[in-house]
């Protein structure tokens, strides 16, 4: 299998759908705070939870997909490293833009 594009939206800068075209190399090039490295760790965060999927399931000898085991929903995308207050467009969240302080 090869992935030959990507979407990403809704995640930290970037609000609306880009579709990502790929190759065997491909180059990511912008001005400063234009997404680049949103778009990779959108593309991690993805991998990672396809591998994650893929871990948890099996498939028959007839070709069913089962789920070898339980999921644990409380916590699930933290521990997959997506975090709502920072990867989630604050201005989407129903939150002012104001500077977080942590």
């Amino acid at each position: 299998m090869k992935l030959v594009s990507f979407s990403v939206e809704n995640y930290r800068s970037i609000t609306t759908a880009r579709k990502i075209p790929l190759s065997d190399y491909s180059l990511l090039v912008g001005a400063n705070n234009e997404g680049k490295s949103n778009i990779l760790h959108a593309l991690t965060l993805a991998m990672d939870a396809l591998i994650a999927w893929h871990r948890q399931v099996r498939r028959t000898t007839d070709g069913k997909v089962i789920r070898t085991t339980a999921s644990v929903a409380s916590g699930r995308y933290r521990r997959m490293g997506y975090d709502w207050e920072t990867d989630y467009p604050i201005g989407k969240q129903g939150k002012s833009s104001r500077v977080r302080t942590h």
